[in-house]
């Protein structure tokens, strides 16, 4: 995993029209291939020189990230799409790693809950 991955789950830069955007492209984004400013998220990433990530390396891993979804897009599911775009636009830093990571994430936890049995106990999939 880029280590660009996890920045944006941790910072959240102060963006004023973050929230209308965050609404926005999560709720109409989720069906659309969304279009986020990763350059942007790039370029702060280097000047606060966070885990000594280069501009260059960022932009790789996010113009990485962006081929590899948008040919996986619609295999997602919608819902999975939306809430992982809440970690993918600001306030948090624009990332397509970070967008992608999460999907994967989803889709391995659907795995896991579909290989576990139910015991009937809410919140417990496959707990004893």
């Amino acid at each position: 995993m880029p280590a660009f991955a996890l920045f944006p789950v941790l910072l959240a830069l102060s963006n004023p029209s973050g929230m209308s955007l965050l609404q926005d492209t999560a709720a109409s984004g989720a069906r659309a291939f969304p279009i986020l400013d990763a350059e942007a998220a790039c370029r702060d990433v280097s000047r606060m020189d966070l885990n000594k990530i280069d501009n260059t390396r960022c932009l790789t891993d996010e113009r990485k990230a962006r081929e590899a979804l948008q040919n996986d897009w619609v295999s997602f599911p919608e819902s999975a799409r939306e809430q992982c775009l809440r970690l993918a636009v600001p306030p948090a830093l624009p990332s397509y790693v970070t967008l992608q990571e999460c999907l994967n994430i989803e889709k391995d936890a659907a795995k896991l809950s579909k290989n576990r049995p139910d015991t009937g106990l809410p919140g417990t999939p496959g707990l004893r």
